[in-house]
């Protein structure tokens, strides 16, 4: 089975192969020993979870495609992830400084709000030293 991503959506394609066949003097008869695909279905390419596929589509499926699909999303989802973090920590001095000009314009945190900056914060600068990332002067 292929799967290919078009757009925001993923179809599942299913390649079949119908034998060769001749006829009486010999011929090959025309459109078999052909490989055509089958279209089985298609669902949004942000699925998260197997359970998420259209019952319809699950139900078309063989034991081994259905296993490769599974491999297919949980993939899919790590890729996406990673990039979601990679995003984040691009964009966190960016997001630091609206924080920092946020704070200075009086807008109010709750206190458990400002505890959980805290305790980021104090786990983000320790992940950086982990990493190897000496801290600069400021």
């Amino acid at each position: 089975m292929q799967i290919k991503v078009r757009g925001n959506k993923v179809q599942l394609l299913r390649s079949e192969y119908t034998t060769a066949r001749r006829d009486d003097n010999g011929n090959l008869i025309r459109g078999t020993g052909r490989c055509t695909q089958k279209l089985l279905g298609s669902f949004d390419r942000l699925t998260e979870k197997p359970d998420e596929v259209p019952e319809e589509i699950k139900g078309k499926l063989m034991e081994e495609e259905a296993l490769q699909l599974q491999d297919w999303i949980e993939e899919a989802v790590k890729e996406r992830k990673q990039i979601e973090r990679e995003k984040a920590l691009r964009t966190l001095s960016e997001n630091m400084q609206s924080a920092i000009l946020a704070v200075e314009d009086g807008v109010l945190l709750e206190d458990d709000e400002a505890q959980e900056i805290y305790k980021s914060w104090s786990a983000f600068q320790t992940a950086l030293r982990k990493a190897g990332h000496k801290r600069g002067k400021k």
